[in-house]
């Protein structure tokens, strides 16, 4: 039984149910236009076969390292979230001076541990039966070797999709035992230092913002 506090605004929605409908699909058409044009013009996105929606974000996780596996020679990869901001020059410096390359079962980052699994909410989890997850990496950023990528790759069919893709990552690695590296220059929340790798959950204004300020100063937090 459900309990409705506003009618008024209920009614309105379903009297301009096609309106609304008609509105929203010209939106999607748009957004689905202007991937195209990314896609053409700078060969930077890779579309996978999958339903767009937050709990298939862990699938398509899977879909990109089988194609990486299959179709790029690397060393090593960086996974990271299109509203985050990633300092590829203090990256590499510190990859050419840490020894990383080479190395098994390496996974850089800065990780959750104990995290506890939710029983309610957004990120419900009901299928991991633990009271807490294995340790997994900020979603802002991380770094496999290649060793990981194919051990996933050639598990893609069996490994089963979790809460979230970076909490299923911590899952599925576990069963390998990876070396993990952590390093809190990759950042876990939204708070700016002028040393780090990557920064979360930032809009457009503000990735625009943290570039300028990264040419500028060399500092993304502010040049003042």
């Amino acid at each position: 039984m459900y309990c409705v506090h506003d009618s008024k605004t209920v009614k309105e929605l379903v009297s301009n149910r096609d309106k609304l409908m008609n509105e929203w699909t010209s939106k999607i058409t748009n957004e689905e236009l202007q991937i195209q044009e990314e896609m053409k013009e700078h060969k930077d996105i890779l579309l996978v076969d999958e339903i767009d929606v937050y709990r298939n974000v862990p699938k398509k996780l899977l879909h990109f390292h089988k194609w990486a596996s299959e179709h790029l020679s690397f060393d090593l990869l960086l996974k990271t979230d299109d509203d985050c901001f990633i300092d590829m020059q203090r990256i590499m410096e510190a990859i050419d001076h840490s020894g990383l390359k080479g190395q098994s079962k390496v996974w850089w980052s800065q990780f959750r541990k104990h995290w506890q699994v939710n029983s309610y909410g957004k990120w419900t989890d009901l299928e991991y039966t633990a009271s807490e997850y294995p340790t997994f990496a900020c979603g802002s950023g991380y770094v496999m070797s290649s060793d990981l990528v194919h051990w996933i790759a050639s598990n893609t069919q069996i490994l089963h999709p979790y809460q979230g893709e970076d909490i299923s990552m911590g899952i599925w690695l576990s069963a390998v035992n990876p070396h993990y590296v952590t390093d809190h220059h990759w950042q876990c929340s939204h708070v700016c230092h002028d040393d780090m790798y990557s920064l979360p959950d930032n809009t457009p204004q503000q990735l625009h913002q943290l570039w300028q300020n990264k040419l500028q100063c060399n500092n993304p937090c502010d040049c003042s």
